[in-house]
């Protein structure tokens, strides 16, 4: 019961266009679309992420970026998959601005993670519905891309 197992589900790389920031009350919303990208696994290959996926991202007062993160991707027998997550980013003010300048920073500088969810009815991938699964997150110079490393919890 003490061990927690995990498997490596997927790699991901996400292309994201420039963030509509919006200031509010409650911290700042940053709604970044996913323009592309793709999702590699042992068990299943994402070919494309559908039109209209995004992170409605908030940057709380304290500057940490809670992520709300939905869109539709499709596979590559043409099966879709909704993938869903929440998750936390901790980057310091210095480390933000080398990323937002351009600089392709060490993921182990920040905090960077998420916590997926599957939906599908597809039958072949059916058993996504009822996985739990933990990722690592790093950003691309100019938040221009993200990629992640998805980890089943056995």
């Amino acid at each position: 019961m003490n061990d927690l197992k995990y498997e490596l589900l997927y790699e991901a790389h996400f292309d994201l266009a420039p963030p509509q920031v919006v200031e509010t009350p409650n911290g700042m919303r940053q709604i970044i679309l996913v323009t592309g990208g793709q999702m590699k696994s042992p068990k299943f290959t994402v070919t494309a992420a559908m039109p209209g996926a995004g992170d409605w991202l908030r940057v709380r007062n304290d500057g940490v970026m809670e992520l709300d993160v939905r869109g539709v991707l499709k596979l590559d027998d043409d099966s879709l998959l909704y993938m869903t997550y929440g998750g936390v980013g901790v980057v310091s003010q210095a480390v933000f601005g080398r990323i937002v300048g351009g600089e392709l920073v060490d993921p182990n500088e920040y905090y960077f993670r998420v916590t997926p969810r599957f939906q599908t009815g597809s039958q072949k991938y059916g058993w996504l519905n009822n996985v739990i699964c933990v990722a690592n997150g790093k950003v691309g110079p100019g938040m221009q891309w993200v990629e992640y490393t998805g980890f089943q919890i056995l």
